[in-house]
């Protein structure tokens, strides 16, 4: 039981404190960056559609009067071999009367931006400034748009078609092309990322013009579970093969955003077991249930410890699982990060409040002490093979907490 409290206080004082990653520049940037390779109006010709998206909570918003205001300054620099081709910077202004949507981490503001550019290899940096707390994030990224360089058709990637109809059960898949008219037959393969047999296969028809135009293709997901997947698209035209692909994921409702596959996130449950946060009879309920009963025993564990139920989101959840993602992210390599020793001390405990690295001494094997000043207690983490695989130097639970 008192490891149950021990998590409990450090996940919800986390959430209230607004302290996860905060002080960790390297968590940076909070915001999402994408970038769209589509065809111009004519062979030869490129547009370059970037998108930015920000959740809410991410920027300050002032109360004024009536409203909650937050003024933020968006940097795009698009440059080719170290050479700036387009540089575009303006302030956005955003305001709103409902209070939670400024805290909110699934709601975001979404920008996008068109450049008419020659096909070629480009470099992306976007620079984001919150002009009220003068915090600035970075991002940057590589577009190949040499894609675009093929003769008599011309097609983009595919891409995410967002529709303002509410159609359950379906997402919408979108290319853009120019360059041929014909009835052609396009091939599609969906799968699971991770496995490569195709969960699903088809045929679009489509009357292709030779001007510029979208194409937008429905896909039928209702029977698809909780999982990233990718769609393959694949023509012949004039004896030559296209082939053309997109990402996308699957959530169901209520479950974390940082969560890809709800398999896994039950396996995750793990470190909650180990802390009494759930008992072992749910855990194992949860592990050896079936999809559909296996979401439903899911979100109903953590419907019983959300802290703030009226609200659309889990708080407790998102964090666990943010952690689970960040520990992926930066301790991977043979092992999932998640399962290293590291891995589990970030997501019981949160990132340490200070690190002290020795992981370069020449006289010891490599070590590196992470510190929690908050619940008076340090971590020694010995890699002791030498391959980077830092290990706790003494077990976890032998620690008194």
């Amino acid at each position: 039981m008192k490891y149950k409290i021990v998590i409990m206080i450090i996940l919800v004082s986390t959430i209230l404190n607004g302290f996860f990653f905060d002080k960790d520049k390297k968590e940076r940037p909070k915001f999402n960056l994408q970038c769209y390779v589509k065809p111009g109006e004519s062979i030869k010709k490129g547009i370059l559609e970037i998108k930015i998206e920000i959740p809410y909570k991410e920027l300050l918003f002032i109360k004024d009067v009536e409203k909650y205001k937050t003024r933020f300054d968006i940097s795009i620099n698009i440059s080719s071999k170290g050479k700036q081709i387009i540089n575009k910077n303006w302030i956005e202004t955003i305001d709103t009367k409902n209070f939670q949507i400024t805290k909110s981490a699934t709601k975001r503001i979404s920008i996008e931006r068109e450049f008419s550019v020659v096909p070629k290899l480009y470099t992306v940096s976007v620079a984001i400034t919150d002009l009220s707390a003068q915090n600035t994030w970075k991002k940057e990224k590589k577009v190949n748009m040499n894609i675009l360089n093929t003769k008599q058709w011309v097609q983009s990637e595919l891409y995410l078609y967002e529709r303002n109809e509410n159609e359950k059960g379906k997402i919408f898949v979108a290319f853009t092309a120019l360059g041929t008219a014909n009835k052609q037959s396009f091939r599609y393969y969906i799968y699971q990322v991770g496995n490569d047999s195709p969960i699903k296969k088809g045929i679009y028809k489509i009357a292709l013009t030779k001007k510029r135009r979208e194409y937008i293709l429905p896909l039928d997901i209702k029977k698809f579970k909780h999982a990233k997947y990718k769609m393959v698209l694949i023509t012949k035209i004039n004896g030559v093969k296209f082939s053309r692909s997109v990402e996308f994921q699957v959530n169901y409702r209520n479950i974390s955003m940082s969560i890809t596959n709800i398999d896994d996130a039950s396996k995750q449950l793990q470190y909650l077991l180990m802390t009494n946060f759930i008992s072992r009879k749910d855990y194992k309920e949860i592990i050896n249930a079936k999809t559909e009963q296996k979401r439903e025993l899911f979100l109903r564990f953590w419907k019983s410890v959300d802290p703030t139920p009226r609200t659309d989101e889990n708080e407790l959840m998102n964090e666990y699982y943010h952690r689970i993602e960040l520990a992926n992210k930066s301790f991977s390599s043979h092992n999932n990060g998640w399962k290293t020793d590291r891995g589990m001390v970030l997501t019981i405990f949160g990132r340490p409040d200070d690190v002290e690295d020795h992981s370069v001494e020449m006289s010891t094997k490599p070590y590196i002490i992470w510190y929690y000043n908050r619940i008076n207690k340090q971590f020694v983490f010995v890699d002791y093979g030498g391959f980077g695989s830092f290990e706790l130097s003494q077990p976890l639970f032998d620690f008194a907490y």
